[in-house]
């Protein structure tokens, strides 16, 4: 998976095609680290902010995402 702005897209075919999958996340320009186990359980990771703050996220089905640190 990659991300872009409130999209990710996922591959299952070796990168031959994308499918783009809305979330109620915009981490366009501050995404750090992207992780996920099989299936649509993930992590975010932003990138550190101007008080070197950085935020992580978690879903459990790729669409809806929930703040575990501000």
């Amino acid at each position: 998976m990659l991300g872009c702005g409130t999209s990710l897209y996922s591959s299952s075919d070796g990168a031959q095609t994308w499918t783009a999958i809305n979330t109620n996340l915009n981490l366009s320009g501050n995404l750090s680290r992207l992780e996920f186990v099989p299936g649509f359980i993930g992590w975010a990771l932003t990138r550190l902010d101007d008080s070197g703050h950085s935020q992580l996220y978690r879903t459990t089905d790729g669409v809806n995402w929930t703040p575990l640190i501000r």
